[in-house]
């Protein structure tokens, strides 16, 4: 410690001298913080000046005091508690040092004994230093009371006793130095159970300092006057002035200084107010049901609440996933609907959940670093908003919530009446301590993936619950009355009974609530990683049928809309639908029963309205006339005029296959800038089709963007409204993949008697046509490499645009767009289609554009939605930028560049698949690959404080303000590649 003022003295005590008063619990494991290294802390060492030659020899003690007080290992130096007043030298100093004896004279220059300079004192410091380490006082707060004097506090966080140490310092010789008496009064909280010491440097009669020629001698003058153990009211130093009242129960003591002269230390053992301490030792009672480290310390209540009879544990166990939604997530748009919010801190911002990881994020951060000074602990200590906030969310809720609300409010009733200053951390013990327990209970709700899996796993897994959840109105339409294992209740709007099946956000916090909440694309490339995979079966179900009862034109809907706004604007969601299907029947026991349950249409027709909740329930009931729907044996509509109609699955995925068919042309309703307020009147017109010479699903156009790549154009200034950034009319890659993937399924259930379509009728030229779906299986085998490989070579028959290639090793992005150019252009697209239908693939021909796609597309965390070679590409998304660049203006380059992650979980499939047919070697090398990558998810999940993974970010990783912090396929298909590992 260098000579400087008492400021310094106690910056340096509290550097190196432990935790803060109040700090937080820390878990057994941990994040590794940057940390002060391990000090031993000197009030002087030998390479030091004397202190007495820069000071007075009185400051001598309560420096001393300070460093003792301090929560690490202290250390002095060979003379310093003898008052020798100049520095010892090691290297010319050849006098001995005094011997020891308990009886030497003040004057004796050969021996020391207690009398001698503040060696009593120290041996009073050292061994409350020794005590306060012993019993756990590791928490520290240092106070600079005026310039002179400074309070060091020690305290223990089990017991919540304190030591106090008033040092009054000494820099200047009180003999020319006029040292100001007026001290002002301290505060203590809490109850002064006894004077641990005072000490005085006091002058005396033993002569005045002269070098000893053999012995290394102090000076005589100084002695220390000390007492220890005392009570209050013995002092001499201080006198009590009174009791005040901070607060319900957060008491003070008022101490005034009568003698406490330069040189001069007091120390006080400080109890919490005897009511306070029993409140906190009730919270530390309660608390040992999570953690044994919270038994020292704890009391039981002998008037007991009934909710803490029960263990949390025990409470959570009877809460569905849904309820867990509510409880640990539910973002801002999320609760607004239930006319509620997230809270906001007063100065700061809101927490990104209204439920427990809104705080359980803010906190994780406050918790490592001990940042009291946080605006979240300051809200804390000021009043109970937050604590209120917490409980009241939960138990003005029905059921099982109530009970944990009720819970959590039993909790805060003791912390209210604790001291304030203790209640950030006990918050936080509360808060982690039920928060964990709701994962624990979570998890148990989940298949054996998940309970069994890695942090990984069980973090994404925990997306399940973030993106699955049911809000004051039904995001879904309502399912057949026939089926099972359909939740119900009152509806909180209506008061009528309905349907309350859990729904899938696309993303938060945009694609949360309302009509925007369910978009069937996101849906159902979430669904087999979030719910499938995660064990929610009934609720998997659910979806795949409320979404196949708005089936209408052939098409699933791209916005749901509640099923009544939806629009039929994609070309692709059929097919992704079709997707989990099939994975439901792989994955789930007894899978193949969905295709038995019955589905309610709502629209009946193409060109009806779509039914309302209450029509349906009234049809459910009997009250509606009904015509049963029904299709030939090969799907052809023999009626359509039913007003409400019920059918199996099997029948809805039929009429989707025949449709297209068939071929699929329509205008969307209300056409215009009701629906779309920059689309061209020719992007209002939909289709799509199989075509008969290759067996591809093609369609769209120029004004239209039916894939996921879907960015239209907003610009007037920079000319692009109204025209897609990429359109992908023709057949987009992954649409081909994903049909192959679904007529290949078809044609095995049929085999198998669970499917009863072989093919479909066609109408075409005016006559009636069979198409076998084996044939179309078939064809499409034979097709895809022959239409989407690009070899490079300009001799290759199939390649009908050699100039335009630009990439060669690579499958084409579509086949047949009204760009050609399009078609070569390298995204991520067709790596779907290698996991949904790998037997397109050749595996030589797969390894090289695989190899290619990792080397330009992958990025840190997702995947370049373009060739960063192509000319168009831009890894900046911006969508308020608005100027005159065509590519750029309003975010026209959302999927020119970005890197987008939910691609990657199909990439690294893809490269499992085809590295484990390459052999062993191959397989290993990319297990590493794919592990390494994967890291980086696992670090943004774990420090993301919305516990997701975004929906993109901008080129090399950056972040993206203008995308969505959580997005369930992102944290979907990574969980399907910890699932395929």
């Amino acid at each position: 410690m260098s000579a400087g003022d008492s400021h310094e003295q106690g910056r340096l005590v509290h550097r190196y001298g432990g935790e803060p008063v109040g700090a937080f619990v820390q878990p057994s494991l941990r994040p590794l913080m940057p940390s002060i290294a391990h000090a031993m802390f000197l009030d002087v060492t030998h390479d030091n000046e004397c202190p007495i030659q820069l000071r007075s020899a009185l400051d001598s003690l309560p420096s001393s005091a300070m460093v003792s007080m301090a929560c690490c290992a202290t250390g002095s130096t060979r003379g310093y508690d003898e008052l020798m007043p100049h520095q010892i030298s090691v290297v010319k100093e050849e006098r001995f040092y005094p011997k020891w004896n308990p009886s030497a004279a003040p004057s004796s220059g050969g021996e020391v004994g207690p009398q001698t300079g503040i060696i009593a004192g120290k041996l009073a410091l050292n061994k409350l230093h020794q005590e306060l380490a012993s019993q756990g006082f590791i928490q520290v707060f240092v106070d600079q009371v005026d310039a002179d004097v400074v309070a060091v506090t020690r305290h223990c966080p089990s017991t919540h006793q304190s030591v106090v140490a008033v040092c009054r310092t000494a820099f200047w010789n009180p003999q020319t130095h006029k040292y100001d008496m007026n001290i002002p009064p301290m505060f203590i909280p809490g109850k002064i159970e006894e004077v641990v010491l005072e000490a005085r440097t006091v002058e005396r009669h033993a002569g005045s300092y002269k070098k000893d020629d053999k012995y290394i001698n102090g000076m005589p003058e100084y002695t220390v006057e000390i007492k220890e153990h005392i009570l209050l009211q013995e002092s001499t130093l201080v006198k009590q002035a009174g009791v005040t009242s901070k607060g319900i129960s957060e008491f003070m003591e008022e101490i005034t200084f009568q003698n406490l002269t330069p040189g001069s230390v007091i120390a006080f053992r400080v109890s919490l107010d005897p009511k306070a301490q029993k409140l906190v030792g009730v919270l530390r009672f309660y608390l040992t049901q999570f953690s044994p480290k919270y038994r020292r310390g704890s009391v039981a209540d002998e008037h007991l609440p009934e909710i803490l009879t029960k263990p949390l544990a025990q409470l959570m166990s009877r809460l569905t996933l849904a309820d867990l939604n509510i409880l640990l997530f539910r973002c801002d748009a999320e609760e607004q609907e239930d006319g509620g919010g997230c809270y906001g801190i007063p100065g700061w911002e809101s927490l990104k959940y209204a439920g427990l990881q809104g705080l359980i994020s803010v906190l994780a951060d406050i918790r490592a670093n001990n940042d009291l000074g946080h605006p979240v602990c300051g809200n804390l200590r000021q009043g109970d908003w937050l604590i209120d906030f917490v409980a009241n969310r939960l138990t003005r809720r029905e059921g099982q919530l109530q009970q944990i609300g009720q819970w959590l409010a039993a909790m805060f009733n003791y912390l209210k009446h604790i001291p304030r200053y203790l209640i950030p951390c006990y918050f936080d013990a509360i808060l982690v301590s039920t928060y964990t327990t709701a994962l624990d209970a979570s998890q148990k709700l989940m298949s054996s993936f998940v309970q069994n899996g890695s942090s990984f796993v069980r973090y994404l897994a925990l997306g399940s619950v973030q993106m699955c959840g049911v809000g004051d109105l039904p995001a879904l339409p309502p399912l057949s009355m026939k089926l099972d294992n359909v939740p119900y209740r009152v509806s909180p709007v209506t008061g009528q009974k309905e349907q309350c099946c859990v729904s899938l956000a696309a993303g938060l916090p945009h694609f949360s609530s309302g009509i925007f909440r369910c978009w069937g694309r996101d849906t159902f490339i979430a669904l087999r990683g979030l719910v499938l995979l995660t064990g929610r079966h009934i609720e998997a179900r659910n979806i795949i049928l409320a979404f196949a009862g708005t089936l209408r034109h052939g098409l699933i809907p791209n916005l749901l809309g509640e099923g009544r706004f939806a629009r039929f604007n994609c070309r692709d969601a059929v097919w992704w639908w079709l997707q989990c299907i099939q994975d439901y029947t792989s994955h789930v026991p007894q899978g193949h029963e969905i295709l038995q349950c019955p589905v309610t249409r709502m629209y009946p027709t193409d060109d009806s309205e779509p039914l309302t909740p209450g029509e349906v329930s009234q049809w459910n009931r009997g009250k509606l006339p009904h015509t049963p729907y029904s299709i030939d044996s090969y799907g052809e509509t023999i009626s359509r005029k039913s007003s409400v109609k019920e059918q199996p699955l099997y029948d809805v995925i039929q009429e989707a296959l025949q449709r297209h068919l068939q071929g699929i042309s329509f205008r969307e309703r209300n056409a215009g800038p009701k629906i779309d307020m920059h689309m061209k009147d020719e992007g209002f017109n939909v289709e799509a089709k199989v075509d008969p010479d290759s067996g591809f699903v093609s369609g769209g156009n120029l004004f239209n963007c039916g894939t996921w790549m879907d960015k239209m154009g907003e610009s007037e200034k920079a000319k692009n409204k109204g025209m897609p950034a990429s359109p992908r009319d023709g057949a987009a890659v992954e649409i081909v993949g994903l049909s192959k993937s679904a007529v290949r399924w078809v044609v095995e259930l049929h085999v198998k008697g669970m499917f009863p379509y072989d093919g479909a009728k066609v109408h075409r030229d005016g006559k009636e046509e069979f198409l076998s779906y084996s044939q179309w299986n078939q064809q499409l085998q034979q097709t895809f490499e022959a239409g989407f490989w690009v070899s490079g070579d300009p001799g290759d028959p199939n390649e009908k645009h050699a100039d335009l290639v630009h990439k060669k090793g690579i499958y084409k992005d579509s086949y047949g767009a009204s760009n050609a150019w399009c078609d070569y252009q390298l995204r991520p697209n067709f790596t779907i289609a290698m996991v949904v239908a790998p037997e397109l693939f050749t595996v030589e021909k797969a390894w090289l554009a695989l190899e290619m796609v990792e080397k330009k597309l992958l990025g840190p965390l997702g995947m370049k939605t373009l060739d960063p070679d192509d000319m168009v590409y831009c890894g900046v998304y911006n969508n308020s930028l608005d100027n005159d660049n065509y590519n750029l203006a309003k975010g026209f380059n959302y999927h020119q560049g970005p890197e987008w992650l939910w691609p990657v979980g199909y990439f690294l499939r893809a490269k499992l698949y085809f590295a484990r047919k390459q052999g062993e070697e191959s397989y290993a090398k990319t297990v590493t690959m794919v592990k390494n990558v994967l890291s980086r998810h696992y670090t943004h999940l774990e420090r993301s404080p919305w516990k997701g993974l975004p929906e993109l970010t901008n080129e090399n990783g950056q972040f993206c303000p203008f995308s969505c912090e959580s997005q369930a396929w992102s944290l979907s298909t990574v969980l399907e590649v910890l699932f395929d590992l």
